[in-house]
């Protein structure tokens, strides 16, 4: 994570060459008060579910669901430092 030119605490996450961006804004100076979605509004792709799994543990994050398996993909989700629901898949090819 970088954080960007932006004012406030707003991060882009660097999805390599060619590909956009995600940017995470905690929204700190909205005049509204923001209110995180429920839902995960996107999922992050891992090559390794159980490593991705452990690394967000590691880093404090509170798990929303834990890894659940289906015949194509696992995924778990995890609460980031703001609230916002974010999910990890593994696809099997």
């Amino acid at each position: 994570m970088r954080e960007g030119r932006h004012e406030g605490p707003i991060y882009t996450l660097d999805m390599g060459q060619g590909r956009p961006g995600i940017t995470l804004d905690n929204h700190c100076f909205d005049e509204n008060v923001f209110t995180p979605s429920n839902q995960p509004l996107f999922n992050l792709s891992a090559s390794d579910i159980h490593e991705a799994y452990r690394h967000v543990t590691e880093l404090g994050a509170e798990i929303v669901s834990g890894i659940v398996t289906y015949p194509d993909l696992a995924e778990f989700s995890f609460q980031d430092p703001d609230g916002n629901i974010i999910m990890v898949c593994t696809c099997f090819s």
